[in-house]
């Protein structure tokens, strides 16, 4: 009776022992299960850097194409930073003083470029338009697998274009194979 007494002694001992330091240990690392011994904190505290560098690479990469946006809608000028830096604005002249924004826009240079820029941006519209529709045909025929790893690496708006255009099914399929953040990316309200 003694000797079961002892082995139900040792045997509790190890058990308290061996589930204790699963405890701390699953609490430090990563997951001491798939022998991922990565500090977990250290894990979160980088995981928090990295969304806020995106963050702020995001907002930057928003400002700059809003900007080149601005600066190629602008009928006088493809390179204009400013106003003052535009062709035909007298700045520096003496006696004379910056033309108001509407003399800009009704000038000579704006009734070539304003039907230029039209014919363009119809063009551009078009071709792009016809690419999309190619390719959402040839999406449609290929496995949702593969759509999930060729769409990730065209740009947020492409992708979103190309989702919408999808038939639901096979788009719903897509999404369900992409990472949560990227669907989140893709799906989020503009």
């Amino acid at each position: 009776m003694k000797e079961k007494v002892v082995y139900l002694l040792i045997f509790l001992f190890a058990f308290i022992l061996v589930t204790g330091a699963m405890f701390v240990m699953n609490d430090k690392y990563e997951n001491m299960f798939h022998f991922d011994y990565r500090d977990r904190h250290a894990l979160i505290i980088e995981k928090r850097m990295q969304d806020s560098v995106k963050a702020v690479q995001d907002s930057i990469r928003g400002k700059f194409v809003q900007d080149s946006i601005a600066r190629a809608q602008h009928p006088d000028s493809v390179f204009a930073t400013s106003p003052t830096d535009q062709p035909g604005t007298p700045e520096g002249l003496p006696g004379k003083a910056a033309a108001p924004a509407d003399e800009k826009q009704n000038g000579p240079m704006a009734a070539i470029a304003a039907p230029l820029s039209a014919k363009a941006k119809a063009e551009k519209d078009s071709s792009y338009a016809k690419w999309k529709r190619q390719t959402v045909q040839l999406y449609d025929a290929m496995e949702a697998k593969q759509i999930a790893r060729v769409l990730p690496s065209f740009s947020d708006d492409v992708a979103r274009d190309l989702v919408y255009s999808m038939k639901k099914k096979k788009a719903a399929e897509v999404l369900s194979l992409l990472s949560p953040d990227v669907v989140h990316r893709l799906t989020r309200a503009q």
